[in-house]
């Protein structure tokens, strides 16, 4: 990668606002490959790379969450890299190194994961270049690869932001101020907007874009629209360009990736008519349809599967259909779905935040495990549910010495607000009770221990029965995928 260290410089100057992300992970990346047809690699133990990872708050969840795979993140930030090894010491993780660097200590083909999140869109072209050749020279045959950008045509209208920010906010943004480059963005969005009454056009665009930016962080956006950098990519020319390196796009991580499920079939036909089987030609033409504005897209290196008929492959290959997880994330039912559809949701809902199995979902509905997830890979294309090859490493309900997630006790413990579920979630933690609570988790506690801890420390409401608050906080805790299931080897 070519000048690393004006790209360092900005990260140096402001944080970047670092977290899990739901479809940047191994489990996700190798669920959609199942679903394309290919056997990905074991999302258990293999080799997983995180190239521009930042202080590697993704990659370290990923550590966390999964202790049998060898994680490297690498990255050109001296203070983000320095902030990650300082998490991961704290954690007591043994599975995950830290790179101050533009390429990784591996050998030709020794990945099985590569992820690039937030880097093809934010450096310049020849760096570009150079991170898509790093990851395909890494990446070891069948491995998956994780690259997200801004899509054209969808993101091409936040360039008045970007064009405005820039100019109103230079002094800001030179200073490191974030939070004031914002304000003299929106502010000057809001005053283009105004003018909505003359009935220029401009004005309807400048009034969408101060409604986004306005709801922006402030520290994001300054990585974001604000960087030096910024480009909007197409998906048909970025597939040809990382193709050329023997990379073979399967599609999206998102569920948009399913794009049948939401479009009439006399649509269908007339893309497929025009892109041929070609899976980014398909997409480009749905992108050019739909104006998605960024993309989180799936390579392999080798060939990628044709697309199956209806999008989806009858029966993915190497997982037993009876072994994926489901877990519900949407709201209410929505129209138009069939009876067996109607019998997934039900019994998904039920389950609540653990979720259940294919193998559970189809005893308590009564269909064959592979029309529960057929139903269930169109339900997840619909945002409505979480389909994955396997269920998240959290623990179903708390045990009688409950352990909490190393890294989440570790996060606690340096004050962090937010913290990275097993389930690959930022979870807000209250202050009180159930925060305290949370770095006694360490398996040699139960819970009479821990009412002890709360009545000892004055933490139990009056009218209130500690032993009550306990379970109600371990209740809490578990349900959001902070308790490592019982019997794992996870040690802080």
């Amino acid at each position: 990668m070519s000048q690393p260290s004006a790209q360092a410089s900005a990260y140096d100057l402001v944080e970047y606002p670092s977290k899990p992300i739901r479809d940047c992970q191994p489990v996700r990346m190798a669920s959609i490959a199942a679903l394309a047809g290919l056997t990905p690699p074991s999302f258990e133990t293999g080799t997983v790379v995180d190239l521009g990872c930042g202080s590697a708050a993704n990659l370290i969840a990923i550590a966390a969450a999964y202790p049998g795979i060898t994680a490297i993140g690498v990255d050109p930030s001296a203070e983000a890299i320095a902030s990650g090894r300082e998490l991961i010491e704290q954690a007591g993780l043994q599975n995950v190194t830290l790179v101050q660097d533009t390429r990784t200590p591996l050998d030709d083909g020794q990945a099985d994961y590569v992820m690039a999140h937030g880097v093809l869109s934010w450096v310049d072209d020849d760096t570009r270049a150079e991170v898509i050749a790093e990851a395909a020279r890494i990446a070891g045959e069948g491995a998956l690869l994780f690259f997200s950008y801004n899509a054209e045509p969808g993101a091409l209208p936040r360039f008045v932001s970007r064009w405005i920010g820039r100019r109103v906010g230079g002094r800001q943004i030179a200073a490191g101020d974030a939070p004031g480059a914002h304000a003299a963005m929106v502010e000057r969005l809001a005053l283009g907007a105004g003018q909505a009454s003359t009935g220029a056009p401009y004005a309807q665009v400048a009034a969408r874009q101060h409604r986004y930016i306005e709801g922006r962080d402030a520290y994001g956006l300054f990585h974001d629209e604000l960087n030096e950098n910024w480009a909007v990519l197409s998906v048909s020319a970025l597939a040809a360009q990382i193709g050329a390196h023997g990379l073979g796009y399967v599609g999206e991580c998102l569920p948009a990736d399913r794009w049948r499920t939401w479009i009439t079939p006399e649509v269908a036909e007339q893309i497929a008519d025009a892109a041929g089987p070609d899976p980014a030609a398909q997409q480009q033409q749905i992108d050019d349809l739909s104006g998605a504005p960024f993309h989180d897209s799936l390579f392999v290196k080798g060939t990628a599967p044709a697309p199956a008929p209806g999008g989806l492959a009858t029966v993915p290959t190497g997982y037993p259909a009876a072994n994926w997880h489901l877990r519900w994330i949407g709201g209410d039912a929505p129209e138009g779905v069939d009876a067996e559809g109607a019998a997934v949701i039900g019994a998904v809902q039920q389950a609540e935040a653990v979720g259940l199995t294919i193998a559970e979902a189809a005893e308590q509905t009564g269909l064959d495990p592979d029309v529960v997830l057929a139903r269930a890979s169109l339900l997840d294309a619909r945002k409505l549910l979480t389909l994955a090859v396997g269920g998240p490493p959290a623990a179903a309900a708390p045990g009688e010495l409950p352990v909490a997630s190393p890294l989440v006790r570790a996060q606690v413990r340096a004050g962090h607000e937010s913290v990275s579920s097993l389930r690959h979630r930022s979870i807000t933690v209250e202050h009180g009770a159930l925060r305290e609570l949370i770095p006694l988790l360490d398996g040699t506690r139960d819970r009479t221990a821990l009412a002890q801890f709360l009545e000892e420390s004055n933490l139990v409401p009056a009218g209130t029965d500690a032993a009550e608050l306990v379970e109600l906080c371990l209740t809490t805790i578990c349900r959001s995928g902070l308790l490592v299931p019982a019997g794992a080897t996870q040690e802080a």
